[in-house]
């Protein structure tokens, strides 16, 4: 199974403390016998970096004047923003790993290395350099870059940026990589990285070493010669200038050593000539074994002197030879003036950069959430796809869909199918969906998946259909005979008009017509079943300042709850109230701290909120079919009209005479009966509803997390698992007889009878639970748990957990909501057929009229 943590670290603690290395696990630093030994490159030796160390800085004031005045030509000063460094992804599309280049976006440039490392050049106090400091920018500074700490975004000690000072290479974790690029608002430049700094440009290994001259063979030892008088000490003469070196003469013969003479007055020293570079030396060779001493042989001529060449491995040392008898010491000379003091040497080399320890155990995998989304999909499809027809996909394995879901299947934005999930095989991927709607035409083979948005409300009722036409109107009934005029009497004189007769009685109405029988009403529908609870989307805890309208096509960042269950593409609508709102598609959503970046897509109302609400935005329903317009009733017939009274005969006309007074005026004949109303028409039968679309059920928001800290509840009799809830003041187990109630958190630690801690979200090892596997279980009245929800109107659903395994929860309670759907109505009955109109009666016979005054 590999190396173990353990193993790991004692290998990397041998090689970074003992300074030996073997995977021997059972073995002590002590007893490894093979030394760590890494090859260093002759280029990556600072010969000069003793200087830089003697220049320490505690801030960057004091590392700038360090270069400008002592560091010229050893030290490069890329510390102003002016001439900042524009990083390179060290591999393209790889957000991780960034390296600074001599020329951005050159590799063949060669890499701008041997960044001067704070740690290496320590203050008095033993304090790195921090002056020498890395600077890290997301954008140009020159332009309004971000400064980024090695902090930001971190808790706990972490950092989000490592910085390579000896490779000039950087380091990102992921978490940095999700918050610059998940906010643009903040880091407009996003992941485009420049850096300032110091970087050494002095010598090298490299720069010192000439050729490696060969070796010369050994000569013979020659004999020592006898010791000859001291001469005369002659006077000192002046030191003149040291011109160059010429070449060198040949030797003569040496002649016999005289006395040595005292030692005259040490002139001054002249200035010395430019030294030539050194060559490199070659390889030593073995030396021999020194011979008797023998007298000394004349020296050749020497030859011209060749560069030197640098030193090579020392040879094993030979046998020492027999020692020469001593010669006889001539007398001490006089003592020469001192001369004075030479340069000192240039410092030794500065020792190379240890191996970068090995690479730290990998943290353990974060909890994984639901996954629906998945582009890997290969069948080849044609849109558009039967509508009711049965879609079949291999989409991925493992991911969380459940028949009932609505999903959406796209090749690209304009060519996709909507859909219920029938059936999902998590373990092979292969999913059947009844597709609902179709947009585009084509055959493709590349497929994305992924849920679709809550439906729209359902369309407007389809217009009234046209009333049918009117029935013909009844025959008019026959009129009868005028009576035959009498003679015209002569005029008599004008009479006492007579009294106003009485009025006839109205003639009886007649019956109504029966009324039809009503229609029976239609079988109500059953309810349809309770769709199981959705991803989290819902949330009303945003506080941010936004002031509608907001710019169109602009980003909207707000910062929402963790672990929502939002992508990118998505659309949601983000309000104050219902009229105070806008809607967009998410551009971005970082889950571990809710910061999201959202594209305005419109605006409703204006003003200026930090209170807000954000769910998924419904795609529009599609309008409802009208219903069938019904048919017009038959039209009654007509009454038959009653026949007309018979006129009287005119009285003879008689010779005009006085007028007299009015007569009586005659009594008005009875009014005749009214016909019987005629049945009604029967009534059209209704047109057939169109279907609504089915309506999700929205994913509860969640409470606000519980600390899981610890609780001190004397005497609470609490176990782990159980649902728990506060009131008044007082810790009680939770249940869903009504809202005070509901649960506030689930046990998951009981230390003693009188504490305990609690959550709302997270992971809890429940041995043999009990409960079934792979289901989100809902709170009951009683205060335990069940995977079936509530579904009658009035009751409470709060789902609290889920089944991971066997022995396993994953806890997120979500808030309580009041079921208020009403059952879904059957379809209604025809109504009845309308009685035919009765007919008319007929019309009452005229009175007689008044006698005439």
């Amino acid at each position: 199974m590999g190396f173990t943590s353990a193993e790991a670290l004692k290998l990397t603690f041998k090689v970074q403390a003992g300074n030996v290395i073997d995977a021997a696990s059972g073995s002590q630093w002590y007893e490894s016998i093979f030394p760590y030994n890494p090859s260093f490159s002759s280029s990556r030796i600072l010969s000069e970096f003793t200087i830089v160390k003697n220049f320490p800085a505690e801030n960057l004031s004091e590392a700038q004047d360090n270069v400008a005045n002592n560091l010229v030509g050893i030290v490069e000063d890329v510390s102003n923003i002016a001439s900042a460094i524009r990083l390179t992804q060290a591999v393209p599309g790889g957000n991780n790993t960034w390296v600074s280049y001599n020329t951005y976006g050159d590799p063949s440039s060669g890499v701008k290395d041997l960044w001067i490392q704070p740690q290496k050049v320590p203050q008095s106090n033993g304090l790195p350099s921090s002056g020498y400091d890395i600077a890290l920018y997301s954008g140009d500074p020159n332009t309004g870059g971000v400064y980024i700490s090695t902090t930001i975004g971190q808790s706990g000690g972490e950092v989000g940026w490592v910085f390579n000072y000896d490779m000039g290479l950087l380091f990102l974790a992921n978490d940095l990589v999700s918050i610059i690029s998940g906010d643009p608002g903040t880091y407009p430049a996003g992941l485009d990285f420049y850096i300032n700094g110091f970087t050494y440009i002095g010598k090298t290994l490299d720069d010192v070493a000439g050729a490696t001259g060969a070796t010369g063979a050994t000569g013979a030892i020659g004999a020592t010669g006898a010791i000859g008088a001291t001469g005369a000490i002659g006077a000192t003469g002046a030191d003149g200038t040291s011109g160059s070196s010429g070449t060198s003469g040949s030797s003569g013969s040496s002649g016999s050593s005289g006395t040595s003479g005292s030692s005259g007055t040490s002139g001054s020293s002249g200035t010395s000539g430019t030294s030539g570079s050194s060559g490199t030396s070659g390889s030593s060779g073995t030396s021999g074994s020194s011979g008797t001493s023998g007298s000394s042989g004349t020296s050749g001529s020497s030859g011209t002197s060749g560069l030197d060449g640098t030193s090579g491995f020392d040879g094993d040392d030979g046998t020492s030879g027999t020692s020469g008898s001593s010669g006889i010491d001539g007398t001490s000379g006089l003592d020469g003036t001192s001369g004075s003091s030479g340069t000192s040497g240039s410092s030794g080399l500065e020792g190379a950069t240890g191996d970068t320890g090995p690479t730290g155990d990998t943290g353990a995998t974060g909890e994984s959430g639901d996954i629906y989304s998945d582009c890997s999909i290969t069948d080849s499809l044609t849109l558009p796809l039967g509508i009711g027809a049965t879609a079949s996909i291999n989409t991925a394995s493992g991911l969380a869909y459940t028949p009932g879901q609505s999903v959406i299947v796209s090749y690209d934005d304009d060519n996709y199918f909507i859909g219920d999930v029938a059936t999902y095989n998590s373990s092979t991927g292969a999913m059947d969906i009844i597709v609902a709607s179709n947009t585009g035409t084509g055959t493709y083979s590349s497929w994305c998946v992924n849920l679709e948005g809550i439906q729209g409300a359902d369309g407007a009722a389809g217009a009234t259909g046209a009333t049918g036409a009117a029935g013909a109107t009844g025959a008019t009934g026959t009129i009868g005979a005028t009576g035959a005029d009498g003679t015209s009497g002569s005029s008599g004189a004008q009479g006492v008009t007579g009294a106003t007769g009485a009025e006839g009685t109205s003639g009886t109405s007649g019956s109504s017509g029966i009324t039809g029988t009503s229609g029976t009403s239609g079988t109500s529908g059953t309810s349809g079943i309770t769709g199981a609870a959705g991803d989290f989307y819902s949330d009303c805890s945003i506080t941010d300042t936004l002031t509608l309208p907001l710019t169109i096509s602009s980003t909207a960042n707000i910062t929402t709850v963790p672990y929502l269950a939002y992508t990118p593409g998505q659309n949601v609508i983000v309000a104050f109230d219902a009229i105070h709102y806008f809607t967009g598609t998410v551009l971005t959503y970082t889950e571990s701290t809710g910061a999201m970046g959202i594209y305005v897509a419109s605006n409703s109302s204006t003003g200026t909120y930090s209170t807000w609400c954000i769910n998924l935005q419904g795609i529009p329903g599609a309008d409802g079919t009208s219903g069938t317009s019904g048919s017009s009733g038959t039209s009654g017939s007509s009454g038959t009209s009653g026949s007309s009274g018979t006129s009287g005969s005119s009285g003879v006309q008689g010779a005009t005479g006085a007028t007299g007074t009015d007569g009586i005026i005659g009594s008005s004949g009875t009014s005749g009966s009214s016909g019987t109303s005629g049945s009604s028409g029967t009534s059209g039968s209704s047109g057939t509803s169109g279907s609504s679309g089915l309506q999700g059920i929205t994913g509860p928001i969640g409470p606000p997390a519980l600390e899981a800290s610890y609780v001190s509840a004397t005497g609470h009799g609490f176990s782990v698992g159980d649902p728990i809830t506060e009131i008044g003041g007082s810790w009680l187990a939770a249940n869903t007889s009504d809202l005070d109630h509901t649960a506030e958190g689930i046990i998951i630690e009981v230390p003693d009878v009188n504490t305990f801690r609690a959550t709302t979200v997270g992971r809890l090892t429940l041995v043999s639970h009990g409960y079934a596997l792979n289901e989100w279980m809902y709170l009951t009245d009683a205060g335990g748990f069940t995977p079936t929800g509530p579904t009658a109107s009035g009751d409470i659903s709060q789902f609290c957990f889920k089944t991971i395994s066997t022995d396993e929860l994953y806890i997120r309670i979500s808030q309580p909501q009041v079921l208020t759907q009403a059952p879904v109505d059957g379809t209604s009955g025809s109504s009845g057929v309308d009685g035919s109109s009765g007919l008319s009666g007929a019309t009452g016979a005229t009175g007689a009229t008044g006698a005439a005054g």
